[in-house]
């Protein structure tokens, strides 16, 4: 599954939490692809991350 998130201002960063809706039950393994980050495991029953980026944030979710 991929996400997109996106700061309020296109020039600028944003930093706090972001849901990962319509996960199935499990648990899943989050990556940040452009950068090559992992971004750590998030269970579907609280699929809440705390992040900072720089313009756009786009996510790989894969479960484990």
């Amino acid at each position: 599954m991929h996400y997109a998130y996106f700061a309020p201002d296109p020039l600028g960063s944003w930093k706090g939490q972001i849901e990962l809706r319509g996960l199935q039950a499990g648990k899943f393994r989050v990556r940040d692809y452009v950068n090559e980050r992992d971004l750590g495991v998030v269970d579907s029953r609280s699929p809440r991350l705390d992040v900072n980026f720089f313009r756009a944030l786009l996510l790989e979710v894969g479960r484990m």
